[in-house]
């Protein structure tokens, strides 16, 4: 078996990574998403660009709904095109939502 694979399986398998999102989609909330390894791996080049606004356009994306209006900066050019490009990600098949 291939060490990657391995060091893979074992990584998927141990460990978790979630996004936080606590006060983005309700008020007053703590809140996290799980996010799968391949997932991020995906995201690479969005997390590059957009930063911050990939992990929340991506848990938009999954959850299939907005952050709460009144954070502004969720209306800003960085998500909305976070968003679009996880869209083309999800369509594509190269996203998984675990």
């Amino acid at each position: 078996m291939d060490t990657n694979k391995i060091l893979n399986e074992l990584l998927s398998a141990t460990i978790t990574f979630r996004i936080n999102v606590s006060d983005t989609f309700e008020f007053a909330c703590a809140d996290s998403e799980a996010v799968d390894i391949d997932d991020i791996q995906a995201m690479l080049p969005l997390i590059e660009q957009y930063g911050p606004d990939a992990f929340t356009a991506y848990v938009a994306v999954k959850r299939d709904m907005e952050p709460i209006s009144c954070q502004c900066c969720w209306d800003g050019p960085g998500y909305q095109k976070a968003k679009e490009e996880i869209l083309k990600l999800k369509d594509s098949g190269k996203l998984f939502f675990t």
